[in-house]
């Protein structure tokens, strides 16, 4: 079979850059040449670790001034993706000859396929994972061959399975657009592919585990140099408990007889749109754009000025458009037309309105014309009139 797909391979680094030199290597070794591109992207590591992440001039590199957690990150490498494809590459992960060859033909070899997963094997060469399913009460299971139900000749299959593991996946970069990318609610980790797996599911898309394909996971690498064992204790138990609220009813309804999950409010997901003249207003957030209630605030300011303003989202740290819209569907509000900027790098035009959105934060010295939106919210409402 002739391959000819692009494909946009992401690879987050977090104070890791010998571990994500050797994946890049990895991939640059076992991948065939035209094929592909890879994005690092830093993902607010420390100067001296920037310094060490030396990459070919062929690897694209997104830096990042601060954490923006595993899902975020990976919203924002997706969309300065090229591909038709994206693959989500943990650094941990080492492929072998011919992975994503063999995952491209598991996509185009089966019906309705929206992920492909491979074969994850422990360093010392045992079966790690082969696929994942849900348990009912919303845990994730791990397919290994020491599982009773599971044998060898199951880890040899193209089989579909729940969802893929987010340590290397492969999707349709339209669908994971489509879809809103990693929601902003698993963060900072834990859920966000199991979750991104039954959203594919409620489209009619299945997950496959594709057993040609090999790779080498050490596992958590990262993740337990941040946190400690508690911690992501923690974290994980607070986002089984937000999985299961959102997909509880289905995984328990599936165990008694034949169903699909509900979709969630649909993502029309929309490119960038170059400014066309209109006043500028620039909505800038002191804190992380999230669940917030200063967030919808500023949501739905965006959203009544999207027509009559170039409306620019601004934070310390750029946000992704998926982020943006999977937040907007999680607050009902409708908002297409915007653009997200880091703040340092919107420099001040004529006619420009700022508005602060956090009456404690600090003013950006540089706008002349500027709000507070918790004191000042009455100024900018009579621009609507």
């Amino acid at each position: 079979m002739s391959i000819s797909a692009k494909v946009s391979i992401i690879i987050l680094n977090l104070n890791r850059s010998a571990s994500t030199r050797d994946c890049v290597k990895a991939v640059i070794e076992n991948t065939d040449s035209g094929l592909y591109e890879i994005i690092v992207v830093d993902n607010g590591s420390s100067f001296d670790q920037v310094e060490q992440l030396i990459i070919p001039p062929s690897v694209s590199l997104l830096r990042l001034n601060r954490n923006m957690f595993f899902g975020e990150a990976n919203n924002i490498g997706a969309e300065h993706a090229i591909g038709e494809y994206v693959v989500f590459l943990n650094n941990d992960v080492t492929v072998t000859s011919g992975w994503l060859t063999a995952m491209l033909e598991a996509f185009h070899s089966n019906l309705r396929v929206g992920a492909v997963c491979p074969k994850f094997l422990f360093p010392d060469g045992s079966l790690q994972e082969a696929g994942a399913y849900i348990l009912p009460e919303g845990g994730p299971l791990q397919m290994r061959i020491e599982q009773t139900a599971f044998s060898k000749a199951d880890a040899a299959n193209v089989q579909v399975v729940d969802y893929c593991s987010a340590a290397c996946v492969l999707m349709k970069k339209r669908d994971f657009l489509g879809l809103g990318g990693f929601d902003p609610i698993f963060d900072p980790a834990y859920f966000e592919d199991a979750d991104l797996g039954v959203r594919l599911r409620s489209l009619g898309l299945f997950s496959y585990y594709c057993s040609q394909a090999v790779v080498f996971h050490e596992q958590n690498a990262t993740s337990r140099r941040i946190w400690t064992l508690e911690q992501l204790s923690h974290y994980f138990a607070a986002n089984q408990r937000k999985f299961a609220s959102r997909w509880g009813g289905y995984i328990q309804r599936r165990m008694r007889e034949p169903c699909e999950p509900e979709a969630l409010p649909p993502v029309i997901w929309e490119e960038e749109t170059a400014p066309d003249g209109k006043d500028r207003l620039i909505l800038y957030s002191c804190n992380p754009i999230g669940a917030s209630e200063a967030s919808r605030e500023l949501l739905l300011v965006a959203s009544a000025f999207q027509n009559s303003h170039d409306v620019i989202i601004a934070a310390d740290e750029v946000v992704s458009r998926c982020r943006i819209y999977s937040l907007c569907r999680a607050f009902g509000i409708e908002l297409a037309l915007f653009r997200a900027r880091n703040i340092s790098d919107v420099t001040e035009s004529k006619g420009d309105l700022m508005v602060t959105f956090d009456i404690d934060g600090p003013t950006v010295g540089r706008f002349k014309n500027q709000l507070r939106f918790e004191c000042d919210g009455d100024k900018l409402l009579e621009l609507l009139k």
